[in-house]
């Protein structure tokens, strides 16, 4: 391929990635408790993100774009990055009281699901596609951060008119999530382990954590989800050095 079609390519790639980015953030960010009650948000959110989904891997199969396999040689590195899917459990350490003695978790059957399209759906648009783009113009750290910071902007921007100081916490943690999952799909070699090391964050953080304690969001619930957040970061940095020192030389 000559670098006048390469450079094409790059661009074609990039407009792809940027409308598909776009449908997805008027998927999620559309006022629909002004005309929906909150089950039928969820449904039809959730209804959303598979049509895009299934778009998304249409257009990759057209395209003969193939994820590659879990490197099961690599696979024990990633395993301590779950300690972040159940950071909000270590305040139990502090308070126990907080459980709920009789949780329903019928529940989690509906978060399940929602649980696995949004990280299906999102993990397609900002790993699969954004970073196929990005890695293309920077190197692996670098493409690590941008792509992390594109997936925090677009959850501020869902939220920011809404509820704009949730908004900003979560672009906070969805950017840290962000460079986990990158880091994940860029050093593991496959996007099915940053789609499980999501959706295992999104349902023991979010929707078993909220069936199963009743949590005061204070400075105590910050601070542990900050060590632990600190001691994942450390790990994932010496292992991206790692990675990165036995890169093969061209």
């Amino acid at each position: 391929m000559s670098e006048q079609a390469k450079v094409k390519s790059v661009k074609s790639r990039f407009y792809t990635a940027l409308m598909y980015l776009c449908i997805y953030l008027i998927i999620v960010s559309l006022p629909y408790h002004y005309f929906l009650n909150e089950n039928y948000q969820y449904l039809l959110i959730t209804i959303g993100k598979v049509i895009l989904s299934i778009v998304i891997l249409i257009l990759f199969k057209k395209d003969g774009f193939t994820f590659e396999k879990f490197d099961l040689k690599r696979v024990v590195f990633f395993i301590p990055l779950l300690l972040l899917c159940c950071s909000n459990f270590g305040i139990l350490l502090f308070d126990k009281s907080i459980l709920i003695e009789n949780p329903n978790y019928l529940t989690l059957v509906n978060s399940a699901c929602f649980c696995l399209v949004t990280a299906l759906a999102e993990e397609l648009i900002f790993r699969g596609m954004a970073v196929d783009v990005i890695k293309t113009k920077f190197n692996k750290p670098l493409t690590l951060l941008i792509s992390a910071a594109v997936f925090g902007a677009v959850h501020l921007i869902a939220g920011i008119f809404s509820n704009p100081l949730g908004a900003l916490i979560q672009a906070g943690y969805t950017f840290f999530l962000g460079l986990i999952v990158g880091f994940a799909y860029l050093y593991g070699g496959s996007i099915y382990l940053a789609v499980f090391i999501h959706f295992m964050f999104n349902f023991l953080n979010d929707s078993l954590f909220e069936v199963m304690c009743n949590a005061d969001y204070n400075a105590t619930y910050f601070l542990v989800n900050i060590g632990v957040g600190a001691v994942v970061a450390i790990y994932a940095g010496l292992a991206m050095f790692l990675f990165e020192k036995k890169k093969p030389e061209n």
